[in-house]
């Protein structure tokens, strides 16, 4: 799976514009995460269809990034995480993005970046969703 990262001037209404752009489109966002840094906003979009959500976004003026991720399926309980991300930081795998994409009967999805993806798919084998 692949994340769609934009790095924008922050203004009131720009999710909703995004938002209603994908949505006019019929493209679905399955997870979103923003954050805002001064004047910056960082937006990371999670959609059902990335390659036509990235040409849109860059066909109204959005610079796109992309990030390979991993979907991971864990437990849903306190600690749930920790031993996937110990083993990562056992095989010294940089943990650089992290979303919850889903959660239901006792389980978490979570959609990961990591810095080595070949590694973090050895390591953490058990827990990869495909």
């Amino acid at each position: 799976m692949k994340g769609i990262t934009l790095v924008l001037d922050d203004r009131v209404g720009l999710l909703a514009e995004i938002s209603s752009l994908l949505g006019n489109a019929g493209i679905n966002i399955d997870s979103v995460s923003v954050s805002s840094f001064g004047s910056k906003a960082i937006h990371t979009y999670l959609v059902d269809d990335e390659a036509s959500a990235r040409k849109l976004l860059s066909a109204n003026g959005y610079n796109t990034l992309t990030t390979d991720l991993l979907i991971l399926r864990l437990p849903d309980k306190p600690g749930g995480f920790a031993d996937a991300s110990a083993r990562l930081a056992e095989a010294k795998v940089n943990i650089n993005r992290l979303n919850i994409v889903a959660r239901e009967d006792g389980y978490i999805g979570l959609a990961i970046g990591v810095s080595n993806p070949e590694k973090a798919k050895k390591v953490l084998a058990e827990f990869i969703q495909s």
